[in-house]
């Protein structure tokens, strides 16, 4: 392929994981860059909580709007199965988990890191 840009090869193809993923194309993983992909990360984080206590692991979700225009989202939940042996949260697993948007925490503590 030519064009105005230059020469497209396999040397202009870069590989990208983990956060770096979403924060160079953010709208990808969330819609939109503005309020409203601010709204998908909170119902995401939300709907986590809520699956949770579908699933029988709690029964409060607490959702709090900071002064600061932050947003702070807690449940009685069982929390992240850290000692999961060979699983998603053994040794460095917790960073994954949350930091690679491929990685799911599933209720009753099955982890998926894909």
């Amino acid at each position: 392929m030519t064009g105005g840009r230059g020469e497209y090869d396999a040397a202009r193809v870069t590989e990208v994981e983990g956060r770096e993923l979403m924060r160079k194309r953010p709208g990808m993983y969330v819609g939109s860059t503005g309020v409203r992909g601010l709204h998908q990360l909170v119902y995401e984080v939300a709907s986590r909580s809520v699956n949770q206590i579908l699933a029988g692991g709690g029964g409060c979700v607490d959702v709090t709007l900071t002064r600061d225009g932050g947003i702070r989202i807690a449940d009685d939940g069982p929390g992240i199965p850290f000692e999961a042996a060979g699983g998603v949260c053994a040794d460095d697993g917790l960073e994954t988990l949350l930091t690679r948007p491929e990685t799911e925490l599933r209720p009753g503590g099955r982890n998926t890191a894909r």
